[in-house]
């Protein structure tokens, strides 16, 4: 076992013998990171979206792009939703 082996078992990846990484962490631990992951990288629309899909029973039969297609989609229209509410915040219209 060499320092990066090492690292990488230290770290909880486990090596396979091609050199390839494989995650060995349980998918119910990664479903519960990766909203937070997500607000950390400033995606709250996205990590919204992957909520909603993950407590609805319908999204398992959706392909890969598909979800994918709506959570981008999802993220768009809350950061343009964001802006608008920012930008009439910012602005000062007179009345009457």
């Amino acid at each position: 076992m060499n320092k990066i082996d090492f690292i990488l078992l230290v770290r909880g990846l486990r090596v396979v013998t091609e050199r390839r990484i494989i995650l060995n962490l349980h998918p119910a631990m990664m479903v519960h990171t990766t909203p937070a992951q997500l607000c950390a990288l400033k995606l709250n629309g996205l990590a919204t979206g992957l909520e909603e899909q993950l407590t609805q029973s319908g999204m398992a039969a959706m392909s890969l792009e598909e979800r994918l297609a709506l959570l981008v989609d999802r993220e768009v229209h809350c950061r343009s939703d964001r802006k608008l509410l920012r930008l009439l915040k910012n602005v000062h219209l007179k009345y009457g």
